[in-house]
């Protein structure tokens, strides 16, 4: 086994390419490299057996900087942070979440997503609140769940285009879509019967049935 020497009554002892030992660097400032092998190959601060700890302390104030000049910085496994200290910040241009999904900031202060952003669970999170609001969404199919209703607050509007148009209700007839209006049960399209026998009062009832009139 050899003895390195390190600093004044310190040692570093190696055995078989492994350096043990307790390596500190004092000082209001300095360097501590690691310069590339020849041959590629990684270096490594812990062996792959046993659990251990990276352990920096320095006062609040301190920032701790990897400044990664070529290649990647990899977390094999594990986690950045735990669930009772979090990481407060990060400052990070693109998210690769998995293999598919993504979460993409370095367009014009747009964030792209890859595959589907949920919550952990039905009705559980709320995508803002009554202060803070959502400006536009823009979205191609905006499917509501069973049993939930879509507000409008005073004032709001519900804004059509001017070209094509907008229907409400895609599929008609005896078994197509139902509709109700102010609390009525939906129906399908109702069958107005004409010809003899028939009077102004089908027309009244058909309307009372979608709820669109009433009588007094």
């Amino acid at each position: 086994m050899a003895l390195l020497p390190f600093s004044s009554g310190n040692f570093l002892s190696k055995a078989g390419g492994v350096i043990t030992g307790t390596l500190g660097v004092k000082g209001s400032s300095g360097t501590l490299t690691i310069s590339s092998s020849t041959d590629g190959g990684d270096y490594n601060i812990f062996s792959a057996n046993g659990t251990q700890t990276l352990a920096i302390y320095g006062s609040s104030s301190n920032t701790l900087n990897v400044n990664v000049l070529d290649g990647n910085l990899t977390i094999a496994a594990g986690t950045l942070g735990t669930s009772g200290a979090y990481v407060s910040s990060s400052y990070i241009t693109r998210v690769n979440v998995n293999g598919t999904a993504y979460l993409d900031g370095g367009t014009g202060g747009q964030i792209t997503s890859s595959g589907v952003l949920a919550p952990s669970a039905t009705n559980s999170i709320n995508l803002g609140t009554s202060s803070l609001r959502w400006g536009t969404v823009w979205a191609g199919t905006l499917n509501v769940s069973n049993g939930t209703a879509i507000s409008l607050a005073e004032a709001s509007n519900i804004v059509l285009g001017t070209t094509t148009g907008t229907k409400i209700g895609t599929a008609g007839g005896g078994s197509g879509q139902k509709l109700g209006f102010f609390n009525a049960t939906p129906v399908v399209q109702p069958l107005l019967a004409t010809g003899a026998g028939h009077t102004v009062d089908d027309v009244i009832t058909t309307l009372q049935t979608l709820g669109l009139v009433r009588q007094s």
